[in-house]
C-alpha cells in the first residue's frame, strides 16, 4: 500500500540524444529543456535544475549550454543527483547511475517560460557567470556556504544544518542552537523506540567510524549539494539518506531526506522536518491560516524570559509552510513543505499518517538549575506508537527559507509570502531528448 501526497512537480528526466552546435563541433548527446512557470510574480534570476541521463561510460560530463537560437554560452553547474524516492529499495548509487542535475539561472517573468538547448561534447567552452558566486569556508561536512542572501553552516560532527546568518536585513547574526555545545539546528530524520532514547541524523559523529556516514558533495559557483547516507543512531539499524542543496544569491536551503526500516521496529514517533533553536532567538510561531494569512504565536517573552509556553498550536502535516520569527527583530525562518510521502511492502498494511501532524513547542523540561538548556521548535510527526514493517520507507522534499520581516505594518511579511508562494510553485523543467 503506498500513501503518497505530491505537490509540485520540478523536474524532468530525458534519455540521451543527438545534434545541436554547429558544422565545426559535434555533441555526443543532446537535449532540448523548456522552462514554464505557472506564478503570477517575476522571479528575476532563478536558479534551475534539470535532471539529464548521461550516455554510458560518461564519468565526468562537459556540457554547453545555450539560449534557444543564442550562440552565447549560459554557465552552468553539474551536481550529483538523490532523490527521497519512497518507492525505491535498491541502493542509491544503483538507482542514480549516470543521472546529473545540470543547475543554471534564468530570468523568469511571470507565468514566463524560456527554451534551452544542452549539449555533452568533448572540450568545455566558457561562460560568463550571470548570478553571484557562492563562497565558501570550511570542507566536507563542516562546510559554511555564503549565498549572499543568507549564510548557511553545517555541522562538522554530523553534517547537519548547522545556523543560518539572515543577511537580507544587514543583521549579519548567526542563528543556532547551543547547550553543553554547538548542536545542529535540523535534527532529523528521527526515530523514538522506548525505552531508548532517540535517534537522530544529527547523531551522527565523524570522531567514530561506526557512527560517521557516507559523504559526498558537489561545489561551485552557482550550486552547492552535499549527501549524507548511512544508518541512523539508536535506530535499530534504519537507513537515511539527507541532502542539502544551497544556491548563489537564494536565501533558502533545498533539503531532502528518506528513511527505510531494515527491521520491523516498534516505535514511540517516527518524525522529521525538526527546526531547533535555543530560546528568544525567535519570539513567536508562524504558519497561514486557510486563506493564507500570517499567524503568529507566542513562543518567548523577553520581559518573562522565565515563562514556558509548551506546545502553541498544531497543524495539519501538509500545511505550506511553518516557520519561528522574530518580529521585532526583522528575521525569521520558514519550512516550505513540497512533498512528503510514504510506502511499505506489496500486501502490508504499511505506515498510516492520518494523524501526521507540525507542532511549534517552547520546550521547558528542563529544571532551574539547567533552565538555559531548553528551546523552541518546530516539528512533523508520522506515525506514534505503532510497528513500522521492515522495508517501510518514508520521504520529504522541503525548503528552509530564511526571511525578513518588514517594519510597515502592511507589507510586514511580504517578503515570506513571497518566497513561499515561488518556492511552492517552482518552474516545470522539461528535458526531452533530441
Amino acid at each position: 500500500m503506498q500513501n503518497i501526497r505530491i505537490f509540485v512537480v520540478t523536474l524532468g528526466l530525458a534519455c540521451m540524444g543527438s545534434g545541436h552546435l554547429d558544422a565545426n563541433d559535434s555533441a555526443i548527446a543532446s537535449w532540448s529543456i523548456v522552462v514554464t512557470d505557472s506564478v503570477d510574480i517575476d522571479r528575476g534570476s532563478w536558479p534551475i535544475l534539470a535532471r539529464v541521463q548521461l550516455p554510458v561510460g560518461i564519468d565526468d560530463p562537459v556540457f554547453v549550454l545555450r539560449r534557444e537560437g543564442r550562440q552565447e554560452p549560459v554557465a552552468h553547474q553539474v551536481l550529483a543527483v538523490v532523490e527521497p524516492d519512497v518507492a525505491r529499495l535498491a541502493d542509491v548509487a544503483d538507482a542514480n547511475d549516470g543521472l546529473v542535475d545540470v543547475c543554471f539561472f534564468t530570468d523568469l517573468s511571470g507565468c514566463g517560460m524560456r527554451r534551452f538547448d544542452l549539449d555533452l561534447v568533448v572540450k568545455p567552452k566558457q561562460a560568463r557567470l550571470g548570478a553571484p558566486e557562492l563562497q565558501y569556508s570550511g570542507e566536507r561536512f563542516g562546510t559554511t556556504v555564503d549565498a549572499g542572501a543568507a549564510e548557511f553552516a553545517f555541522d562538522s560532527v554530523s553534517g547537519q544544518f548547522m545556523s543560518y546568518v539572515p543577511q537580507q536585513n544587514g543583521r549579519g547574526e548567526e542563528m543556532g542552537f547551543v547547550q553543553d555545545r554547538r548542536r545542529p539546528i535540523h535534527w532529523n530524520p528521527d526515530v523514538w523506540m522506548p525505552p531508548a532514547s532517540w535517534g537522530h541524523v544529527s547523531d551522527w559523529d565523524t570522531s567514530k567510524p561506526e557512527l560517521t556516514p557516507d559523504f559526498s558533495e558537489s561545489r561551485g559557483p552557482l550550486a552547492y549539494r552535499s549527501v549524507r547516507r548511512g544508518v541512523m543512531p539508536y535506530s535499530n539499524e534504519t537507513l537515511a539518506e539527507v541532502s542539502y542543496t544551497v544556491f548563489a544569491g537564494m536565501p533558502f536551503v533545498l533539503e531532502t531526506s528518506r528513511m527505510e526500516f531494515t527491521k520491523d521496529t516498534d516505535i514511540g514517533a517516527v518524525r522529521h522536518n525538526e527546526l531547533v533553536f535555543n530560546r528568544g532567538i525567535h519570539t513567536h510561531g508562524i504558519w497561514p491560516d486557510d486563506t493564507g494569512k500570517p499567524q503568529l504565536g507566542r513562543l518567548f517573552d523577553p520581559e518573562n524570559p522565565k515563562k514556558i509556553y509548551g506546545q502553541i498550536k498544531r497543524v495539519k502535516a501538509d500545511i505550506p509552510w511553518i516557520g519561528l520569527v522574530h518580529p521585532s527583530g526583522g528575521y525569521g525562518i520558514a519550512i516550505v513543505n513540497n512533498w512528503y510521502g510514504s510506502s511499505a511492502p506489496e500486501g502490508n498494511a504499511g505506515p498510516q499518517d492520518e494523524n501526521a501532524v507540525y507542532y511549534l513547542l517552547d520546550y521547558g523540561e528542563h529544571p532551574a538549575e539547567s533552565f538555559h538548556l531548553n528551546f523552541s521548535y518546530v516539528c512533523r510527526t508520522l506515525l506514534t506508537w505503532v510497528t513500522v514493517v521492515k522495508g517501510s520507507v518514508f520521504g520529504e522534499r522541503s525548503a528552509f527559507l530564511t526571511f525578513s520581516v518588514e517594519p510597515d505594518v502592511e507589507a510586514r511579511y511580504d517578503y515570506l509570502l513571497r518566497w513561499t508562494k515561488l518556492l511552492r510553485n517552482l518552474p516545470v523543467v522539461e528535458v526531452m531528448a533530441n
